[in-house]
């Protein structure tokens, strides 16, 4: 773990689980919930606009390269000012007050060239890896959750218990959408050279990343593995990422993830609030409710891998 990620966990706020919104990442930046935000209190919206600023932006002089002829060596872009960042961001939703009194302690702290904070994941992890034989083993996989999960739903026991399995029923299924996600992607990054070439070209989360000439050949012989690793630590239903992965990078379009919105805020609520929603009622699940999800979850992931069997059966050689 790099120094700054070191100090942002010693010196970061404990912010109440209501404040992080649904695409939330832990190994991320802080991300506040836009509807918490515009209601929380004047010393709670400061707190979590500062938070997230110097989530993602701090002190050059923690890690940015300096000579006495130019000053700082800016190699991640930048300089970056609080007054402009924070205006972008938080314009309308929060008062001009409370921008101004962020802005003001942070020039006080630091100035008006701030840095920003790299959050490159690590590398492929293989504790974590996957075997996938096959292009069609993810959509098997899902399949055979999908099945699995409606088996827990026929165990026997009181009616509060059978009330915890359909939520939990429930919130699994995006869990099983989001695998066939990751592991769709995993494989065919794996498996086909073009698919991997799109990744680096045309995914500007590779494309645009900046590299030293005496880096190249470690960067190259790691590539696959890089690319693996973000796969890995990617949150797979924050579609503002996945979308384009999957545009650019496997060269599909996935269709409207939208059908899912309402039920990936119910997963949050039976995850992260223990089954109540942010106004503390109870979420509701029916067994319908889940048997439309899977349903849905099945339709989507079938367009999927349907796009891409048929996309490599093109571009097979005719002999």
């Amino acid at each position: 773990m790099g120094l700054v990620k070191r100090l942002l966990e010693e010196q970061l706020p404990a912010l109440p689980i209501e404040a992080y919104d649904q695409f939330f990442d832990v190994n991320g930046p802080f991300n506040p919930d836009a509807n918490w935000l515009e209601s929380a209190s004047m010393e709670d919206q400061r707190l979590a606009v500062k938070t997230w600023f110097v989530s993602r932006y701090c002190n050059p002089a923690i890690e940015t390269p300096y000579n006495h002829e130019d000053g700082y060596l800016y190699i991640n872009g930048g300089p970056y000012d609080p007054a402009d960042e924070i205006q972008d961001k938080f314009e309308g939703i929060v008062s001009d007050e409370v921008i101004n009194d962020v802005v003001a302690d942070l020039y006080f702290e630091v100035g008006d060239e701030w840095a920003p904070i790299n959050y490159e994941p690590e590398d492929y992890d293989d504790r974590f890896g996957l075997e996938l034989l096959d292009a069609g083993d993810p959509f098997k996989r899902l399949q055979d959750r999908i099945n699995q999960a409606v088996q827990i739903l026929s165990l026997e026991g009181s009616l509060e218990a059978k009330k915890i399995a359909e939520q939990l029923v429930f919130g699994h299924a995006i869990t099983i959408l989001e695998s066939f996600l990751w592991e769709t992607a995993e494989y065919w990054v794996e498996n086909d050279q073009d698919i991997l070439k799109n990744f680096v070209t045309k995914v500007p989360e590779f494309r645009d990343k900046k590299i030293t000439l005496g880096e190249i050949y470690d960067q190259y012989e790691g590539l696959k593995d890089h690319i693996k690793g973000v796969l890995q630590k990617t949150t797979w239903h924050n579609w503002n990422k996945v979308v384009p992965m999957y545009r650019d990078g496997l060269g599909i379009e996935i269709g409207d993830p939208g059908v899912f919105e309402d039920s990936i805020i119910k997963r949050h609520d039976i995850v992260h609030r223990s089954g109540n929603d942010n106004k503390g009622n109870p979420v509701v699940i029916s067994l319908a409710d889940i048997k439309q999800l899977h349903e849905e979850i099945f339709k989507f992931s079938s367009r999927i891998d349907k796009q891409l069997i048929d996309r490599a059966e093109k571009q097979k050689p005719d002999f």
